[in-house]
């Protein structure tokens, strides 16, 4: 079985050039059409804002492609020079539309050597990345987070940097390893003017970081820092990259402890860099006013929509199952766990404004409306399944199964209760299923509460 390899590109630039960055990955979708299905190259997009709400869920669900211009399978349509992408766009005209965009931006001119790869050196093993933009003052701040097998995806993102046109780009790359629990952490940064391989860079900001140890120490020590007051980009990418990096648990003493995993949240509530920033703002349109995570804040487009269709009806295919829970240890639910019998019923409730889980929260309460804790874990549910249980819950019952109370165990050591829900979905039409859910999301967040069958 592969290893995860944490992988986390984080781009910093003022606005004409984080333009550049976006519209060479729309580059790269479009060359892959077959399996992307976009085709916008953004050509006419004049603000960050514009071009990131048209492309971002598709870095989202197609960011191993997104870093390499050929389509999968193809010999390079631009190669070494123009003459050279003239005779590849020959044989391939379907691409032609995709060298005029890439002429545009200067690929191919001046002498500039580019050299592609056929396929994604990286094999992906997260179903979607973790992508998010700010802006700090007029720094622009582009994070893209995703794991692939055993090894980073560097091959891809050298390539991806020679496509670039020429500016001045922040950068940081991080990588790590879950077989020793994402200790050794790779760390590169720099400036970096484009047109060349990602060891182009110069500055080298963040030098000497190879632990999770000392990059949970630098993201500390910069934590206070004002980023929107910043002009060195490398320094804001990394220090925009520290404070999100994922994997920190190392850094503390057991990340199944609850004292660790209250440390790991008070160093993150400590180092979160738009608590620091006079001028911020999310971009992500993913999150509602108030800042939280959540992936229908808007009315969703057809893409979406589409998505989501099929995640439900995957899921439907699942039932029934259980889901994993987390939270237990807060607001004294261990207590009330203490008095859960295996079968008991539930109720599940929706929060789609919940700070502290992406997309849209569920909340675990006992038929007396104490609360037990939240659906989420590792890897079940995930972000989307949990979307996708979210929308279904007025067609749901749940029971707990597998309870553990603390009292049940002679492990000392542990101090959470345990238990899980087991789900199972009434009779449904799925097609009015599928159109009370566009309803649904058409609602404000704060509307869209939703409760299972008790």
């Amino acid at each position: 079985m592969a290893n995860f390899h944490t992988n986390q590109l984080t781009i910093a630039a003022e606005e004409g050039c984080m333009l550049n960055v976006l519209r060479v990955m729309a580059l790269n979708l479009a060359s892959n059409a077959k399996e992307t299905s976009y085709g916008d190259l953004l050509e006419s997009a004049t603000s960050v804002k514009a071009a990131y709400k048209t492309i971002w869920h598709y870095i989202d669900d197609w960011y191993w492609l997104v870093f390499t211009p050929n389509p999968i399978g193809s010999d390079a349509w631009l190669a070494n020079n123009s003459d050279n992408a003239q005779m590849e766009l020959q044989k391939h005209p379907e691409y032609a539309a995709l060298a005029l965009a890439a002429s545009n931006l200067g690929l191919g001119k001046g002498g500039a050597a580019i050299s592609v790869s056929i396929a994604p050196s990286g094999r992906p093993l997260s179903d979607s990345a973790d992508v998010s933009m700010n802006r700090f003052g007029s720094t622009y701040v582009l994070n893209v987070r995703y794991e692939t097998a055993d090894k980073s995806n560097l091959q891809d993102i050298d390539c991806y940097f020679r496509m670039l046109p020429e500016g001045r780009y922040g950068v940081s790359f991080i990588d790590a390893d879950e077989y020793d629990g994402y200790e050794k952490t790779n760390v590169m940064a720099g400036t970096h003017p484009g047109r060349d391989g990602f060891s182009a860079m110069s500055g080298r900001a963040g030098k000497g970081v190879n632990t999770v140890q000392r990059l949970a120490d630098y993201a500390r020590a910069n934590c206070t820092t004002d980023l929107s007051k910043i002009d060195d980009l490398a320094v804001v990418a990394l220090m925009h990259a520290s404070a999100v990096w994922p994997e920190y648990s190392s850094a503390f003493e057991d990340a199944n402890d609850t004292s660790s995993s209250e440390a790991i949240q008070a160093f993150r509530d400590e180092v979160n860099p738009a608590s620091h920033c006079s001028d911020h703002e999310s971009l992500d349109p993913s999150c509602s006013a108030g800042g939280s995570r959540s992936a229908f804040v808007y009315i969703p487009d057809e893409y979406t929509l589409k998505q989501l269709d099929s995640r439900i009806i995957n899921l439907l295919t699942r039932f029934p199952f259980e889901c994993e829970i987390t939270g237990q240890a807060y607001e004294g639910r261990n207590e009330k766990i203490e008095h859960l019998v295996p079968g008991a019923k539930l109720r599940l409730e929706s929060d789609w404004d919940s700070p502290y889980f992406s997309y849209a929260g569920i909340g675990i309460y006992d038929t007396s409306g104490r609360s037990l804790g939240n659906l989420g874990g590792y890897f079940n549910p995930t972000d989307e399944d949990r979307v996708a249980i979210a929308c279904l819950l007025p067609h749901i019952k749940a029971t707990a199964v597998e309870v553990s109370p603390l009292g049940s165990t002679l492990n000392f050591r542990r101090r959470i209760g345990q238990f899980q829900v087991h789900l199972e979905i009434e009779p449904i039409d799925i097609q009015a299923v599928l159109e009370e859910v566009h309803q649904l999301l058409c609602e404000d967040p704060s509307d869209r509460v939703r409760s299972s069958i008790v």
